[in-house]
């Protein structure tokens, strides 16, 4: 046999063996995909397409307040828009963002599908989805949330379905009429009432990109909410509708530059705080909205305390109000009020407990006590100003945030790091970006601010004893008598018990001494911070943010088309209105903050707190008057004890004699006083006691008298410290002898010529 005969046996057994895997793989294909269609029909069989469903625009939800009341009603009756009557260019917005390939597919799209599902593995996610048109409306009548396998077969399954029965058209209107817009919006009628204000024929380019730009996340992209990121997305649409040829480059330019512009045709007393319980709503465990058409929704609103809201909005000039209360302890927002939607502002001072103190005293950088030279200063270029450039030379970290020291703040958060400043500030749910980490962060200039609901709520690191969460609108969800959910505090900590009770008792301090010492006249524990941000030509916006053991009030006022005139502070109007509320409120004014175990207050050697400007503890022999007290973190304590007092002692001293006269001169402490002690032949006497003279500072003169002696001089430092006196290590002076000054009357018989 030749070799190439065996080259061919083994090339055919080869053969044989690739074709026998070829067919095994093949097998096992077919088993698997048989084995998918049963499972897939099995899944699917219980399901049919309800047409009522589709065509159910009908939904109830009613509103509760605190006290069980009902608060108001959404219905959806009769709010349905005939196909004739959605615009076309109503329809191509929704079509090009949300189903490009709408009038060519079957209902499933296969080309994005594929895409999807290749992305999705390359990202190891499943964030891309492919959904049509025709999809979203069977999920959104027939189906849940819930991402299975087994709900898309069923969505699959029912789809196909739908496209058997209806036309494109109908399938689209019944989409536009039952599609979820947020802000209690279901179908494209009432949500161009609620937002716009309009019928759906009036809807403008802009308008209806809009709305299209909602639907994939209303929560995310709610112009209410977040204008900008709404804006953002309604310039997608537009650009995808240019891009496909729906509209023109002069439609596209003019839509893109058209201002969002919102209804306010609710003009209830509860109506902004319902706008933000129907968002909170939407955000609820991503609870589909379909799942809850016909539900009672309870929240924490107290039309009393909205009322006082309501007060303190209706104020004389050109002024925008934005007020916030919520309860400490059920972490519930009882009243919520805003003129201008709590866009984000600039937070000024009210910002600085947040972003300089809080994270100096969590780091251990400063405690309450220590002190800070408030001068004019250069850091890096970068010079700060106290209001009305005034400066107050040392004062204690305290002092400096109850006089709000700009100076101070700073230098504080130099000394911390902006880096710390922000890592703070995103643990307590306020967002920073790179740009914010200057030291202007200590005065409270961000890139983006904040609004009032995201400062005030930060505060409850404070009133919470260092864990907070976002305050919340709603108690409780029930559908069909059913519970659908149930608010339940899980703050998370942000900082130490310890750092917020220190952070409570500097706050308490504004209240009393401070920016915000209008409130101390109130019979109540109470803390808080004032914030102002303008120039010399007027205000922009002006802050009080304030808490009890119970509750939490933020008061905002804003500029309009005017600033607001430079008298408008935080100290001023909105502490005043802050006044008034308090004084309503009540609430358990016998309740207290909380004191913690790992805070320690200690007894300062004060001679070296205002002398030398050191944190020294005080001896144990050290008099009441020269202690002074100061808070401190237990594991911060200071280490060094002052040993000034216990055994006291004279600096420095000086004698001259004159014409037998003594003069004695010693560098009196103030803390200490001095005995002085005489002494002629070994005979020691006391001949003065500087806590008896009147005349400071002390020269002690003696006239010697017996000629010819030695005499010998003593001083003795001593205090009181109470009964006791404590006397120093006797220093001796000096010596001098007395010399004859007079001439004796034999005098001559000594003379000898």
């Amino acid at each position: 046999m030749f070799p190439h005969d065996f080259l061919k046996i083994n090339n055919t057994i080869t053969m044989k063996k690739g074709m026998k895997i070829f067919l095994f793989f093949i097998c096992i294909i077919g088993v698997l995909l048989l084995s998918f269609i049963i499972y897939a029909v099995s899944v699917t069989s219980a399901y049919s397409l309800d047409k009522n469903k589709l065509i159910d625009t009908e939904y109830t939800i009613e509103y509760y307040d605190i006290n069980g009341d009902e608060l108001s009603v959404f219905s959806g009756e009769n709010l349905v828009s005939e196909n004739e009557s959605i615009p076309r260019t109503v329809k191509n917005a929704f079509i090009a963002v949300e189903d490009k390939r709408f009038y060519e597919h079957n209902g499933i799209d296969t080309k994005a599908l594929a895409r999807a599902f290749f992305n999705n593995i390359k990202s190891f996610s499943f964030k891309e989805g492919a959904s049509t048109i025709s999809q979203q409306l069977i999920k959104n009548t027939h189906l849940s949330n819930e991402k299975t396998i087994r709900r898309k077969l069923i969505e699959f399954k029912l789809t196909r379905r739908l496209e058997k029965e209806f036309t494109k058209e109908e399938i689209l209107q019944m989409y536009l009429n039952t599609i979820y817009f947020g802000k209690n919006s279901y179908g494209i009628t009432s949500a161009a009432r609620n937002y716009f204000n309009k019928n759906v024929e009036d809807l403008s380019l802009s308008e209806a990109a809009t709305l299209a730009g909602i639907v994939k996340a209303p929560s995310a992209y709610s112009p209410v909410e977040n204008k900008d990121k709404c804006k953002s997305r309604r310039n997608l649409v537009l650009k995808l509708m240019l891009e496909q040829n729906m509209i023109s480059e002069e439609n596209y330019s003019s839509a893109v530059n058209e201002e969002i512009v919102l209804s306010d045709n609710d003009q209830s007393e509860s109506a902004f705080y319902l706008a933000k319980a129907k968002e909170e709503m939407e955000k609820i465990f991503n609870l589909s909205p379909y799942s809850v058409k016909k539900c009672r929704v309870y929240t924490f609103y107290d039309p009393i305390k909205q009322s006082y809201l309501r007060h303190c909005a209706e104020t004389d000039g050109n002024s925008r109000f934005t007020g916030i209360i919520y309860n400490n302890e059920t972490n519930g927002i009882e009243a919520y009020l805003s003129d201008n939607h709590d866009e984000k502002r600039q937070a000024g001072s009210a910002l600085k407990p947040l972003c300089v103190y809080a994270p100096a005293i969590e780091n251990n950088y400063v405690s309450e006590c220590s002190p800070i030279l408030d001068e004019k200063i250069e850091i890096g270029g970068y010079s700060p100003s106290n209001y009305n450039d005034k400066y107050d030379g040392y004062i204690s970290v305290k002092q400096s945030l109850e006089k709000s020291s700009n100076v101070c703040a700073v230098k504080i958060l130099n000394a911390l790091g902006v880096k710390k400043a922000c890592e703070f500030l995103e643990k307590a749910g306020i967002e920073t970006v790179e740009e914010d980490q200057t030291l202007a962060l200590a005065l409270g200039s961000s890139t983006y601010g904040v609004s009032l609901k995201t400062l005030t709520s930060a505060y409850g690191v404070f009133s919470g004893y260092g864990k907070m969460q976002e305050p919340v609108f709603i108690r409780k969800i029930m559908a069909e008598d059913q519970l659908k959910y149930e608010y339940i505090p899980q703050k998370r900590t942000v900082m130490s018990e310890a750092g917020a009770c220190m952070m409570n008792y500097m706050l308490k301090g504004v209240c009393k001494n401070g920016t915000a010492k209008k409130l101390g006249a109130l019979n109540m524990e109470i803390a808080g911070k004032t914030g102002t941000v303008g120039n010399k030509n007027g205000n922009t916006d002006a802050y009080c943010i304030s808490y009890s053991p119970e509750f939490t009030v933020g008061i905002r006022y804003s500029s309009g088309e005017t600033l607001l005139p430079n008298n408008v502070t935080g100290g001023a109007l909105p502490t005043t209105k802050s006044f008034y509320i308090w004084k309503n409120i009540g609430g358990d004014q016998t309740k207290k903050f909380l004191e913690s175990d790992n805070i320690v207050r200690c007894e300062l050697d004060k001679v070296s707190y205002e002398q030398d400007h050191l944190l020294v503890l005080a001896g144990d022999k050290t008099p009441a008057k020269y202690k002074t007290e100061g808070l401190f973190i237990k594991n911060y304590v200071p280490k060094e004890i002052s040993t000034r007092f216990s055994t006291p002692k004279i600096k420095s001293a000086n004698l001259s004699v004159k014409n037998n006269e003594i003069y004695i001169e010693l560098c009196q402490e103030e803390y200490y006083d001095y005995l002085i002690i005489e002494e002629i032949d070994g005979k020691k006497t006391q001949i003065f006691d500087s806590a008896n003279a009147t005349d400071k500072p002390y020269v002690y003169t003696e006239q010697m008298t017996q000629a010819g002696k030695i005499y010998s001089y003593y001083a003795i430092p001593y205090f009181k410290n109470g009964d006791e006196t404590i006397y120093g290590e006797e220093l001796l002076l000096g010596k001098a002898k007395c010399k004859l000054t007079e001439v004796p009357d034999d005098w001559w018989l000594e003379f000898d010529p």
